[in-house]
């Protein structure tokens, strides 16, 4: 086909975030990813990238947090420094701030217990356990120990009902979770069989002159209340039918504090499961959606509507210790099994300003090889932008908590948006910037999908060449794939596999040059 013109597809942005659909996304969207975090800084400019950067997160749990117990929550202190790790064997474990695993310390593990419910409340750290509560402190003093059951014998309540809630991928929702709420009260989430409900305790601010008081608010039958978010100076308590009944929905719950023990609205949510909520900037949020059939983030909009802001059609909501907020922008723990099978942390809005507010990335992989991962916990910690989250595996079993930086492989993947050229066409040449120059740690796979993924061409196939050290034996900063001969009919997609051990990350734009046929 001599002296046929060339057309230019370029990527110029990734920061619209994951499309909703396979076919069609807007502006700056992608097909897929698994910890691409476009919002890493390159290099010695401590500014957002833009790129399509792939930074490294490492593990820094050690023996306490790998011996067969998930994490559950996680969690700092107001009055000591540190980090709390809640697991579900009822194993309690700390970490210096630097969250390194020399710092680990087993503080104990709690009888009867399944990671139940965790919080930091008036100098103490407070564990749900199957049936009680035990606390942890005073945290300001020296020598901070566990003073035995507090709900049952120190307080005098009756015991909490151990009832089974829902689960995925062999992790069950907590069904006691812990909410302090800005009245001063911690209150207790509960589910006797029938009945959700919520108890209260009370104490000073050095956690003195304890009180409490049994179900002080009713819920209505047959819904469990799985978590708690302040709406004001309310209570949202968000809840899911028992025994998980599809033909039931999952319900909300707004309580004024002050006036009674009566929700003054019930709103029904529209989804059968419903397992977290977080206040972003006066903003309800709640996650709902089916067991492994995907999460919603839904934003309570007052009356009776909620908007649906971002949906993963895989997967299922996270449990409620599994999300969190930074500035404007949304965290919570999900798994997939496209583009590859994985655990990881999705986040909706961007933290830093100026980026799209609704875009949403896939920024952390779990540095998991093993089968059904699942993010259980995370928490932004260390005043830095990046998450700290623990997940698990089933075969083999593993537990670990991951942290950003270190040394480690990257499991990253990078599916661009489809680019239509609505004919017979050949690609003839693709040009990638990379941020630093190719090294011997650099690895980064391409593979050209065409036609809706009915062909495939891997590093090999019809000139593309995988990006590392062999193939860019100088130091490239800038790849020319000038040979390529890919044949596509309709659309085609680019895909990058980062599995290399530095950070080196693709400058956008990407650019195909691409003969197009009849």
């Amino acid at each position: 086909m001599p002296n046929v013109k060339r057309l230019i597809y370029e990527i110029n942005s990734i920061a619209g975030g994951i499309q909703a659909t396979g076919n069609y996304g807007g502006e700056g969207q992608f097909l897929a990813s698994l910890g691409i975090d476009p919002e890493y800084p390159l290099g010695t400019l401590d500014r957002p990238s833009g790129a399509i950067a792939s930074p490294v997160y490492q593990q820094f749990s050690s023996d306490h947090m790998t011996s067969a117990t998930t994490p559950m929550f996680i969690t700092g202190a107001k009055t000591t420094t540190g980090v709390f790790v809640y697991g579900a064997n009822g194993s309690l474990v700390t970490y210096s701030d630097a969250l390194l695993a020399v710092t680990e310390d087993g503080i104990g593990n709690l009888a009867t217990s399944s990671g139940n419910g965790m919080t930091d409340y008036n100098d103490y750290i407070y564990c749900a356990t199957n049936t009680d509560i035990q606390r942890f402190g005073r945290l300001s003093q020296t020598a901070p120990a566990f003073s035995g059951s507090y709900w049952v014998t120190s307080l005098g309540q009756s015991a909490l009902t151990n009832s089974t809630y829902p689960g995925t991928r062999t992790v069950n929702y907590p069904n006691h979770f812990l909410y302090p709420h800005n009245d001063g009260y911690l209150y207790i989430l509960d589910y006797d069989g029938a009945n959700g409900r919520i108890h209260a305790l009370i104490t000073s601010s050095d956690g003195t002159g304890g009180s409490a008081e049994w179900d002080v608010v009713q819920l209505p039958p047959g819904f469990m209340p799985t978590c708690a978010a302040p709406y004001g100076t309310d209570i949202a308590i968000i809840m899911t039918p028992q025994g998980y009944n599809s033909s039931q929905k999952a319900k909300m719950a707004l309580w004024d504090t002050v006036r009674g023990n009566k929700p003054y609205r019930f709103v029904e949510i529209g989804e059968p499961l419903a397992t977290a909520a977080v206040n972003k900037n006066g903003e309800l949020i709640i996650f709902a959606g089916d067991l492994g059939g995907g999460c919603k983030v839904l934003r309570y909009l007052g009356g009776e509507s909620f908007e649906a802001l971002a949906s993963v059609n895989e997967g299922s909501p996270p449990p409620a210790g599994a999300v969190d907020v930074r500035g404007d922008c949304l965290a919570w723990g999900g798994h997939v099994d496209y583009p590859a099978t994985a655990a990881g942390i999705f986040t909706l809005g961007h933290r830093s300003f100026g980026m799209p507010k609704f875009a949403m990335h896939n920024i952390a992989r779990a540095t998991s090889t093993g089968t059904f991962p699942i993010v259980s916990c995370l928490k932004f910690l260390q005043r830095t932008d990046y998450p700290v989250f623990g997940w698990r595996t089933d075969t083999p079993d593993d537990y670990v908590l991951n942290k950003i930086g270190g040394a480690g492989s990257h499991a990253s993947v990078f599916q661009s948006a489809p680019i239509n050229v609505g004919k017979n066409f050949i690609i003839r040449r693709l040009k990638i910037k990379l941020s630093a120059a190719v090294a011997a740690t650099t690895i980064i796979t391409p593979t050209i999908y065409v036609d809706n993924e009915l062909a495939s061409f891997t590093a090999g196939d019809a000139g593309l060449l995988a990006i590392n050290s062999t193939n860019y034996a100088n130091s490239e900063r800038f790849i020319d794939m000038r040979d390529l001969s890919i044949n596509g009919q309709h659309n085609f997609y680019l895909r990058l596999d980062f599995t290399g051990t530095d950070t080196n990350s693709v400058i956008l734009p990407i650019v195909f040059e691409i003969e197009p046929y009849d």
